[in-house]
């Protein structure tokens, strides 16, 4: 009999923390509590000579969940890591974000203020994107270079003179041009590539770009058709109690690293023993209508870019996901067929899927385990390779325009190089 009590005993612990490990990202946090306790109690009832073990081990998983969020931030962010204020893993949107916002700018933001994200402060200029401000109308003798990559290139966690657009601005300029180079990062977190020709449509002109930068990665493509669209972030004006319970911002994911770093590992353990036996079972080949369908989606976005762009010169870059640093065949297909669309469109294509990174691991290029966006020396060694890209295009661009200038036509800014 003892032995079978200490085996329900087991089975409650089990039950107990499974509970909550299982659905405190999937449910409101006052059902996960509910469902929790629930199992608490019930194992209580029925196993009533441990009803202390129970509590222990309750009390235990709580010191645990805490004691590792300490642990975590410590360890990677130093003492400072304890402030919840300046370190938490919510974004910029939603109840539990540090920022504020204000429908007046194009992105929502608060304009002209500072907050912190990632542990590092994040400045945001008069119309709403990160950095600073840009002056209208351009100065001579400035060329302008927009760029737009979704959160990779907005440097969440980076110092604001750290992230790969305020660099290759700096390495291009360190570097001899006739003309000076700006460049505007127009980058936003959370966009895909619908969202990010909205802003070159609408927010890039006033800037007078004379080259874009569009991201132009796989898992961004839009489906067909599509229609570029932008949806800016709102105060969420609620009750205490409903932010902290409500699901789509989970309040434990937004501010424990530690539990975010649990449930990452969740997700990708079935993913993990899918792909395996897929990969044991032959059935992780590549859909044969796959690249028929890239196709046809990567035409319709640089049509509409090339639309977008205006009298500026399009361009598009690819930037190599962290994560996958040993696979040299990453994308090859989808990578072959934008050079050869963008070649027929006369438009470059920076592909950082070229960069060497060999003898590097993937941790040593992120913000921290859980986030996988590009720490500081991954924007660095992007910004280079882009700006080496860049260099001879942009130098080329300037000498024909000033050349232009020079004879009194100012000529097509889109001419083909």
């Amino acid at each position: 009999m003892t032995t079978r009590r200490r085996i329900g005993l087991a089975a409650s612990c089990l039950l107990v923390a499974a509970v909550p490990f299982t659905t405190l990202d999937r449910l409101d946090l006052h059902h996960v509590a509910f469902l929790t306790f629930a199992v608490l109690l019930a194992g209580m009832r029925l196993l009533p000579e441990y009803r202390r073990h129970l509590a222990l081990f309750f009390s235990l998983l709580i010191v645990f969940v805490l004691a590792g969020e300490a642990v975590f931030r410590l360890s990677h962010f130093g003492p400072a890591g304890l402030s919840f204020r300046a370190y938490r893993p919510a974004g910029y949107a939603g109840p539990w974000s540090a920022f504020e916002y204000d429908l007046a700018t194009f992105t929502g933001l608060k304009p002209h203020a500072v907050f912190m994200l990632r542990g590092k402060p994040f400045r945001v200029n008069g119309d709403g994107f990160r950095g600073r401000d840009i002056s209208r109308p351009k100065p001579e003798g400035v060329y302008r270079i927009a760029i737009t990559g979704a959160s990779a290139m907005m440097g969440p966690g980076v110092d604001e003179d750290a992230i790969a657009p305020a660099l290759i601005e700096k390495k291009l300029n360190s570097r001899g041009l006739p003309m000076r180079v700006e460049v505007v990062n127009l980058s936003v977190g959370a966009t895909r590539i619908p969202e990010m020709l909205f802003i070159l449509e609408n927010a890039a002109p006033a800037y007078e770009p004379d080259m874009e930068l569009l991201l132009a990665n796989r898992n961004l493509l839009p489906s067909l058709p599509f229609e570029p669209r932008f949806s800016r972030p709102r105060r969420i004006n609620e009750p205490l109690w409903r932010r902290i319970t409500r699901g789509r911002y989970n309040f434990c994911s937004e501010w424990f690293f530690f539990l975010n770093l649990m449930f990452d590992f969740r997700h990708d353990l079935p993913a993990a023993i899918s792909s395996h036996a897929a990969a044991l079972l032959g059935k992780n080949r590549q859909e044969p209508d796959s690249a028929a369908q890239d196709r046809e989606r990567i035409a319709a976005v640089l049509e509409r870019f090339a639309v977008a762009a205006g009298q500026a010169r399009p361009a598009v870059f690819l930037l190599r996901p962290i994560m996958a640093l040993d696979d040299p065949e990453l994308e090859r297909d989808y990578r072959r067929l934008l050079r050869d669309a963008a070649a027929r469109r006369s438009m470059p294509v920076i592909d950082t899927y070229e960069l060497d990174l060999s003898g590097f691991n993937p941790a040593d290029l992120i913000l921290y385990p859980g986030d996988n966006h590009p720490n500081e020396r991954a924007h660095s060694m992007f910004a280079e390779y882009m700006a080496d890209a860049l260099e001879p295009v942009v130098r080329e661009d300037m000498l024909r325009r000033k050349d232009r200038t020079s004879r009194g036509s100012p000529g097509d800014s889109t001419a083909v190089f």
